[in-house]
């Protein structure tokens, strides 16, 4: 198991000090330390940030136990606000748009 998978890294701490306080990933950040890490590692990567979110999101795979409901929540209000603050150049539909 690597280091980042049980702790947070320094980029991940300085995302969670820049982000709104309605987008932050607390829970996310406390239970599952490895995405939150992926999450800050590829912030500035809308290629790569957009797509990993929708896939936390939405179970394209089956069988998986999904995450608990404060997760999801913060995970939905992070897709939220990078869709339409930090990455809105997309044609793309955003996850939450799935459920409106």
């Amino acid at each position: 198991m690597e280091q980042s998978d049980i702790e947070l890294l320094p980029e991940t701490w300085a995302l969670l000090a820049e982000l709104p306080i309605d987008a932050k990933i607390t829970q996310l950040a406390v239970k599952y330390p490895r995405v939150a890490n992926r999450i800050a590692e590829n912030w500035s990567r809308p290629d790569i940030t957009k797509p990993y979110l929708a896939n936390l999101l939405i179970d394209d795979r089956g069988g998986r136990e999904g995450f608990p409901p404060d997760v999801v929540a913060e995970l939905l209000r992070l897709s939220h606000y990078y869709e339409s603050l930090v990455s809105p150049a997309s044609h793309q539909k955003a996850v939450w748009e799935e459920y409106e």
